[in-house]
């Protein structure tokens, strides 16, 4: 029963590997012949650099959320769009609430920092929220 697990989105990149980095996480998860998606970056860079990495996004059971802000579902149309079909996507019950920050640097105090989409829109798509 090996687990593997491989980092697909991530703040750093490395010249060898040619992928793209990008504020947020996503990691292909492999586990006694299953393939799970876990998060999915702020864009859709999750794609690009799983294409380049020869990951097949195809082969998901499911997609997992740790979590509602945008650096870790960003991606998830992109994902939809690439698999075209219907998948399940588990998340709190309240990944789609409202998620904000405090930024002095700005106009208005209070940042987005949530989910960059509306739950229909996604379930357009094929998610099938768990």
């Amino acid at each position: 029963m090996a687990t593997r697990v491989m980092v697909l989105v991530e703040n750093t990149a490395g010249a060898m590997f040619r992928v793209r980095a990008e504020h947020g996480l996503a990691f292909f998860v492999e586990h006694d012949g299953h393939a799970f998606l876990f998060d999915t970056g702020q864009r859709g860079t999750v794609v690009e650099n799983a294409r380049v990495l020869g990951v097949d996004l195809g082969r998901i059971e499911a997609i997992l959320l740790s979590h509602g802000h945008y650096d870790h579902t960003g991606g998830l149309r992109a994902v939809l769009e690439e698999l075209g079909r219907g998948i399940s996507v588990y998340g709190h019950p309240d990944v789609f609430s409202s998620h904000y920050v405090r930024d002095s640097r700005r106009e208005p105090l209070l940042r987005y920092i949530g989910i960059p989409f509306r739950k229909e829109e996604l379930a357009s798509l094929g998610a099938e929220f768990r």
